[in-house]
C-alpha cells in the first residue's frame, strides 16, 4: 500500500464529494457493515486514490485487519491458474483471511469466460463472507457494468459512486496541493495555468506539475509562465503523457 494515497492527500471538490464520503463512511465503520463500493470514472481522477485511502484508515483504526490491493487481471489470472494446478483451496483459504478486499480495474478483466465466471463466483463467495469489497472502474455505471454481463446480477447490490471531471478550482487545488507535497515554489499565475491548460485527467494535471518543478530545478531556472508553456508543450509532442493543446499566453 503506497501511503501516498491518503484522504488527507486527496484534494475534495463538487467532482469527487460524494464518492469521498462514500469512501469514509466505509473506512470509518466499524465493524464493516456497509454493501460492497464500486467507484467508477475517468481514467487517471482519483478512484485508486480514494480506494487505498479506504485500506490505510482501515488499518489506521484497527491494526489486526488485513487488507488485500490487487487488480481484477490479476485476480482472475491467480483464480484460473490455481484451479488449473489444484492450488485453489489454499488461494481462497488465503482470501478467507482478508477482511477488506481492494479490486482496481474491472476493466482490466480478460473475456475469457473462464476468467470472468472464476471471478464472478469468487466474488459471489466472498461477499457472503461480511468481509467488505471495494471495486474500481473506468467510465460511468452505465458505460461499465454492460462490458461484464456476467457480473451484472452480482453487482446490482453495490453502492455505486461516480468521480466526475475536476473543474477549474478544483484542479488549482491539486496542483497547489502537489506544490506543497513537492516542497517547490512554483508562483500563483503558473498554478493557474497548469490547472487551465490540463483539463481532464489529474494524474495527467499531476504530471504536469512534477515535470515543470522537476526541470525547472534541474536547469536552475525559475518556473516562469513562458517555461511551464514550454514544459508542457514539449510534453504533449514527445511522449502523448500530456494531451492538451496549449493556448498562447
Amino acid at each position: 500500500m503506497n501511503h501516498r494515497y491518503a484522504f488527507e492527500t486527496f484534494v475534495v471538490g463538487p467532482c469527487n464529494e460524494r464518492a469521498h464520503a462514500a469512501a469514509v463512511a466505509l473506512a470509518e465503520t466499524a465493524p464493516p457493515s456497509i454493501r460492497p463500493l464500486f467507484i467508477l470514472g475517468a481514467e487517471g481522477c482519483g478512484k485508486t486514490h480514494l480506494m487505498r485511502a479506504i485500506g490505510h484508515r482501515i488499518l489506521e483504526r484497527t491494526r489486526v485487519a488485513t487488507v488485500a490491493y490487487l487488480s481484477f487481471e490479476k485476480l482472475g489470472i491467480e483464480l484460473v491458474h490455481a484451479r488449473g494446478d489444484g492450488t485453489i483451496a489454499g488461494l481462497l483459504a488465503r482470501y478467507a483471511k482478508v477482511d477488506v478486499l481492494l479490486l482496481d480495474d474491472v476493466q482490466s478483466i480478460s473475456y475469457d469466460e473462464a476468467i470472468q465466471e472464476a471471478v464472478l463466483r469468487f466474488l459471489s463467495d466472498f461477499i457472503t463472507t461480511g468481509s467488505q469489497l471495494v471495486l474500481t472502474g473506468n467510465g460511468p455505471v452505465a458505460g461499465v457494468v454492460p462490458l461484464i454481463p456476467v457480473f451484472a446480477k452480482c453487482l446490482q447490490n453495490f453502492n455505486y459512486v461516480e468521480i466526475g471531471l475536476p473543474d477549474f478550482e478544483t484542479r488549482l487545488a491539486i496542483v497547489r496541493a502537489k506544490a506543497v507535497g513537492l516542497k517547490a515554489v512554483i508562483p500563483a499565475p503558473v498554478l493557474e495555468f497548469v490547472a487551465m491548460q490540463v483539463t481532464k485527467n489529474v494524474r495527467q494535471l499531476e504530471g504536469a506539475l512534477i515535470r515543470i518543478a522537476s526541470e525547472a530545478a534541474v536547469l536552475g531556472r525559475p518556473a516562469s509562465l513562458a517555461y511551464a508553456q514550454h514544459v508542457l508543450r514539449e510534453a504533449s509532442e514527445d511522449d502523448e503523457l500530456m494531451a492538451v493543446h496549449i493556448r498562447p499566453l
